[in-house]
């Protein structure tokens, strides 16, 4: 096998692995920037009524522990703010993604309810049941221990231990495949005198990167297929589908990237070969074909 043809395959099998390392590099950068951090949840929970429906779904819990007492359901009507559960949702998901421990303040909500549950008093003209005060104060922790478990995300909590290991060895994947794939560009670009030749080789890695890193995400975001997936609840649900759509118009960004740098790598070739620039002998300089 002559010099050139050795080169030639060479060059090639170097470019094809540099491809896979780069779509790697991709996929990882594109979990590790873009998986389950505290932003991305955060901006899960308040681009979408996700904290709405949660409201709803305390309200029917609450209301189920409210009748087998003798108080209405009215009593616990309006006893969640908005604002405070979106912050109490984001508080605990930051918790949770440093795997620490969330407790929400429930002091207002006590306090809101004890109003509802008097004026209902007051204007019905009762009063509570030697039997009914005892168990008061055991419906009022009742209903902080409904807000408290709902405001957590308990999958979350849940996976963090896993995925921050992940992070662990993705940023050592990370870095190891940035010096593998430098090195390789290094081998590709000594293999050959003529630079043009070189980054030939180079832009074939960054538009298959480029191919590999887009097809995929595009196909899953245009068919939505990832939406027949069965999670409950809804109000969970809806956060989940918005962060995949999120992470897949991020791989296709990323994607772009490369079809970026493809563009400036072939601009390049045509300069080099138009100007027959060289690499010396000794690596260094230019010379003219």
């Amino acid at each position: 096998m002559s010099n050139k043809h050795l080169r030639f395959f060479l060059s090639s099998i170097l470019a094809f692995v540099l491809g896979i390392l780069l779509t790697c590099l991709t996929y990882i950068g594109d979990l590790y920037f873009r998986g389950l951090n505290s932003s991305v949840l955060v901006s899960a929970i308040t681009k979408t009524n996700y904290s709405v429906e949660l409201i709803d779904a305390m309200y029917a819990e609450c209301e189920s522990v409210t009748l087998p007492i003798g108080l209405p359901i009215e009593v616990v009507h309006g006893i969640f703010d908005l604002e405070d559960v979106k912050r109490d949702v984001s508080a605990s998901v930051k918790a949770s993604v440093e795997e620490k421990e969330f407790n929400a303040d429930t002091t207002l909500i006590r306090e809101k309810l004890l109003d509802n549950i008097n004026a209902y008093l007051q204007e019905e003209n009762l009063q509570l049941s030697d039997e009914q005060n005892e168990y008061l104060e055991e419906y009022l922790l009742l209903i902080e221990d409904i807000y408290n478990d709902n405001i957590e995300m308990v999958i979350i909590s849940r996976a963090m231990p896993y995925w921050n290991s992940f992070l662990d060895v993705a940023l050592v994947a990370f870095i190891g495949i940035i010096i593998l794939s430098i090195i390789i560009i290094v081998a590709i670009v000594k293999m050959h005198s003529w630079r043009h030749r070189a980054l030939r080789y180079i832009t074939y890695s960054t538009i298959s990167t480029f191919l590999m890193s887009v097809i995929l995400p595009i196909v899953l975001y245009v068919s939505h297929f990832y939406e027949k997936l069965s999670i409950s609840p809804k109000y969970f649900y809806m956060a989940m589908i918005y962060m995949i759509d999120e992470f897949l118009i991020f791989s296709i960004r990323m994607g772009c990237f490369w079809a970026l740098i493809s563009a400036i790598l072939i601009g390049a070739i045509y300069v080099c070969k138009k100007n027959g620039y060289k690499r010396s002998c000794k690596g260094k300089g230019k010379v003219r074909r």
